[in-house]
């Protein structure tokens, strides 16, 4: 965390299970469809979970009094369709985010849609036309094919830090054993 608190307190929202998901000061865990309001910016910083280092998004939205920061993996499914549906609107807009997540035949589908002016925005890249979203890279690894998607992890963090702001988090510096110049 940052440390920033700017016009009062946020409240902290993660994505589970195509849920958003916040914990009340009473530690009991709240569930939401979604969020609506304006982005004002983004942070990008590195995390680590059960001693596995990550990179997540807080992606800072303001609803006339609320304030939310919405944390996503940057590596997520969420993040990937959120920064692409977001690119096809106005980010500097009031959105409505609703992550949603599916399991069918073992595999997960994890997303997030983005409406704006109550319609639900379509990729600006898809398949068919990706424009100058860099393509996937094969990568053979213990004789097994995967697909590297580290340039287009890169290139949505730039374009999202580009459009909405970026602010790179800072750690917390103790100025309290710092000298000063004040006569006291």
């Amino acid at each position: 965390m940052s440390g920033l608190v700017k016009g009062g307190s946020y409240t902290y929202l993660n994505i589970k299970e195509g849920r958003l998901t916040h914990k009340n000061k009473q530690g009991e865990v709240e569930t939401y469809d979604g969020v609506g309001g304006r982005i004002d910016k983004v942070e990008f910083v590195k995390d680590e979970y059960d001693g596995k280092p990550y990179e997540k998004a807080n992606i800072y939205i303001s609803h006339v009094d609320q304030n939310f920061i919405l944390q996503m993996r940057i590596d997520s499914g969420y993040f990937r369709n959120f920064c692409n549906a977001l690119k096809s609107g106005n980010p500097k807009g009031e959105v409505f985010i609703k992550p949603a997540y599916s399991k069918e035949n073992g595999k997960t589908n994890a997303t997030c849609f983005v409406s704006q002016n109550g319609k639900y925005l379509k990729h600006f890249h898809t398949k068919d036309n990706p424009g100058d979203l860099p393509q996937l890279e094969k990568v053979t690894f213990k004789g097994e094919t995967k697909y590297d998607n580290a340039k287009q992890l890169e290139y949505w963090k730039n374009w999202l830090g580009n459009a909405v702001g970026e602010e790179v988090a800072q750690p917390v510096k103790d100025v309290s054993k710092e000298e000063t110049d004040l006569p006291f």
